[in-house]
């Protein structure tokens, strides 16, 4: 938790981290036979309409 942070910001973060994690995860088990970073970006926006749009330096931190 960052200095200063409030306790209740920290935890929405951590939260919503911890969902983007699990949608990458299922859309990464959804194809056996592999698809890289892009197409997990493209997927997840489009299932989401729009709402989760992730960057590189985000996903790809979760997918190493």
């Amino acid at each position: 938790m960052k200095k200063g942070m409030a306790f209740e910001e920290s935890w929405k973060i951590e939260i919503r981290r911890g969902l983007l994690q699990f949608a990458v995860l299922a859309i990464v088990r959804q194809h056996v036979n592999g698809i890289h970073g892009y197409g997990i970006a493209r997927e997840l926006s489009e299932r989401t309409d729009g709402l989760l749009e992730v960057k590189e330096g985000t996903l790809y931190p979760i997918l190493h």
